[in-house]
């Protein structure tokens, strides 16, 4: 009886040191930790970070709500468009719900070949030399005049545009994507899906032209080691 009352205590213990609050963002992302408090301002947790035991607040306004690990969940959105909380509760649930969806399911690989291919040819276009220039250059033999002229701060354009144009179109929402096709007829829903959607064009594109110069970079000096 003995052994079964410390084997039970020892158990209690263990879960509960495994167990984690969750913690949902008006931005559609969860953090993992344990809630210790929270009043109207602030939210106060304990987190894990490289096996080591942290403690952050963070503003209440950015909380939609938290849940235990009995899956309670406690609403702490409330409307106050004084810190840019517009919508109602049930508002922001669907437009949580889009978002969730979006960071969890959207995907945007056309953006990531052609973010690459206009950061190569801006570096490649910035390097060309003309035959006919006025400089001494007169062998047509190797590529045509590529990597002739030193790269410009012309590389950088494509890191700054790109993204800027990845993020204006609408974005197309797939059937698969969804969790709950009912959400398809709720405007705050599609706005929480277009938010995420565009940020994530966003990112691909800044991630991916930004390769696309350094790829036209490293080919300009391996192009001088070669010559």
């Amino acid at each position: 009886m003995k052994r079964i009352l410390i084997f039970s205590i020892v158990l209690f213990f263990f879960t509960q040191s495994r167990s984690q609050d969750k913690i949902l963002l008006v931005t559609g992302k969860v953090l993992e930790g344990r809630v210790i408090s929270y009043d109207e301002a602030y939210l106060q947790y304990t987190f894990k970070k490289r096996k080591e035991l942290k403690t952050d607040m963070i503003e209440r306004y950015r909380i939609y709500s938290t849940t235990d690990s009995a899956n309670k969940e406690t609403i702490l959105y409330v409307q106050d468009s004084s810190v840019g909380n517009f919508m109602t509760q049930p508002e922001m649930k669907l437009f949580i719900a889009g978002e969730r969806d979006a960071l969890n399911n959207f995907k945007c690989p056309g953006y990531n070949t052609t973010g690459f291919l206009f950061g190569l040819g801006v570096s490649l276009f910035d390097t060309y030399r003309k035959a006919d220039s006025t400089s001494n250059y007169t062998d047509k033999s190797f590529f045509n005049g590529f990597f002739r002229d030193d790269p410009t701060v012309i590389n950088l354009i494509p890191v700054f545009l790109y993204p800027i144009l990845a993020g204006l179109p609408p974005v197309t929402i797939r059937i698969n994507d969804v969790t709950d096709r009912n959400n398809l007829m709720q405007e705050p829903y599609l706005e929480g899906f277009e938010r995420v959607g565009k940020q994530k064009r966003k990112f691909v594109g800044l991630k991916y032209s930004a390769l696309g110069s350094a790829t036209g970079i490293a080919l300009f000096f391996l192009a001088k080691l070669i010559q």
